[in-house]
């Protein structure tokens, strides 16, 4: 049987990821900032940001409102 759930699962996490750093870049945000708004450190927040599945909800909203990320984007994460 094929890994096709892995592969899946992987390219999510890629987008997730690629999204975080995309509008981290664009809202002038750092590790440090990235990781107050989800009231963890900045190395907390680099481990979660290697697994996306780590952040909760409420830590995925929190960054998506800090970094203005736009809401048909927001959906993006959820597909």
């Amino acid at each position: 049987m094929p890994k096709t759930q892995d592969i899946t699962r992987e390219r999510r996490r890629k987008e997730v990821r690629g999204l975080l750093k995309k509008y981290q870049e664009k809202s002038n945000t750092d590790n440090q900032r990235a990781g107050a708004a989800i009231r963890k450190t900045d190395r907390t927040y680099r481990n979660k940001l290697r697994r996306p599945d780590d952040f909760s909800l409420g830590e995925l909203w929190n960054l998506l409102d800090k970094m203005q990320v736009p809401e048909e984007e927001r959906m993006d994460i959820l597909r």
